[in-house]
This record gives structure tokens, C-alpha cells and sequence, in this order.
């Protein structure tokens, strides 16, 4: 830690694609008072799932109806979030895209960045190359960084979870995107939080 004292995680993937629940806020406070009782001391968060869809990702900060309007109810549940887990010494993993979004038979159809929702791509693949389609991603990446970074509950940004499950996959478009993000949180997230990112492993991916 900061302070100099060793670290040991120990928690759960508190992952919820849509966090069914009346009052996200005091269900994140319930999972994090129950993980703390019990040792824990980390949790891995989704604001995952940035798709047009404004009624079921309850932590998700871009649902629509277009890409650039952030929701600010789901943002002020983030907020109270690392709030929560700072008030019980928990650290988060916050996770911001994933496989779900780029996969056709997922959630590529709600996706901003797809054509047919009037962005400038076709297909998932194309995503991590296209430039239009990167600052549509650079541009949330920086509201997070921007509103989040400062709260002392965040460990730690997961680029990606299971990467190697969305469509069209390459392992070295994978590498050359990861090189792209991390240089832009190197220079943008002031904290210098740690940097992570996800596989599924069913390609047995050792490149990336």
C-alpha cells in the first residue's frame, strides 16, 4: 500500500451484468458488510456493459440513448459504491468492458459503437482498431478516471474481462490495444492505479 505496508487480496468477482436489485447502493453496502464479517478485504466491481439500455446496468455510467450521455443516477451509484467499500476497508477492482458487448449473439446489438445503432463499425472485431470507435471508448475511459481515481477504495482498473471471448479475437490486435490503453492511464489516471485485464483462456492465449 501507499504506506508502505504489504497486501494481500482476499474477496470475490462481485460480478453483476445487472445487479437485480431495487437499491443497488444498499445491496453493494450488504455484499461488502457480509465480505467484510468474513476476512475480505477485495472485490471486483463491473461498470461494465455500456450499451443502450438504461434499465438494467445499474452501475454502467453510458447507457444511452447515445454514446457521450452519461447517466448520472448509475454514476452516483458508483460513487456511493467506493464509498462504501472505503468505509470497510475493502479495495475494488473496477472492470469496464466486457466480451458480452462484442459478441453478436450477447449485447453487440446495444452496442454504440455498432453501425446499425449509428456508429462507425460493423462487426465486434473491429472495435479495437477502428480510431472513431477508440475515442468513443477513450472518452468514457477518461470520465471514469476523471470522477473515480480519487476514491482511496480503487485498486485497480480491469480493462477488459474475457477478452478472448468476443468475436473475431486476435491475439496480437489484443496486445497492440492493451499497449494503447495502458499508456493512456499512465499518463491520465493521477493515482497511478494498478492496470489488469481478463481471459477466458479457451484459446490458450500466451501472447498478450
Amino acid at each position: 500500500l501507499d504506506d508502505g505496508t504489504s497486501y494481500w487480496p482476499l474477496g470475490l468477482d462481485l460480478c453483476g451484468y445487472t445487479y437485480r436489485s431495487d437499491d443497488i447502493q444498499a445491496h453493494m453496502a450488504s455484499l461488502f458488510h457480509e465480505l467484510a464479517d468474513n476476512g475480505g478485504n477485495w472485490a471486483r466491481v463491473w461498470s461494465a456493459d455500456n450499451v443502450d439500455d438504461q434499465t438494467r446496468y445499474l452501475l454502467a455510467v453510458e447507457t444511452g440513448p447515445y454514446s457521450g450521455r452519461y447517466n448520472m443516477t448509475n454514476a452516483n451509484n458508483l460513487d456511493a459504491v467506493f464509498e462504501s467499500a472505503t468505509a470497510l476497508g475493502i479495495k475494488v477492482q473496477l472492470t469496464i468492458n466486457d466480451q458480452h458487448s462484442l459478441r453478436a449473439s450477447k449485447r453487440w446489438p446495444l452496442n454504440f459503437a455498432n453501425a446499425a445503432k449509428g456508429g462507425p463499425i460493423s462487426n465486434p472485431a473491429e472495435w479495437f482498431t477502428n480510431e472513431k470507435a477508440q475515442r468513443m471508448f477513450f472518452r468514457r475511459l477518461r470520465y471514469l478516471i476523471s470522477r473515480y481515481s480519487h476514491h482511496t477504495s480503487l485498486m485497480a482498473f480491469e480493462t477488459f474481462n474475457e477478452l478472448d471471448f468476443v468475436d473475431g479475437y486476435n491475439s496480437s490486435v489484443a496486445a497492440r490495444w492493451h499497449e494503447r490503453v495502458i499508456a493512456y492511464l499512465r499518463v491520465t489516471d493521477p493515482y497511478k492505479h494498478l492496470i489488469t485485464s481478463s481471459w477466458a483462456l479457451t484459446k490458450r492465449d500466451i501472447i498478450v
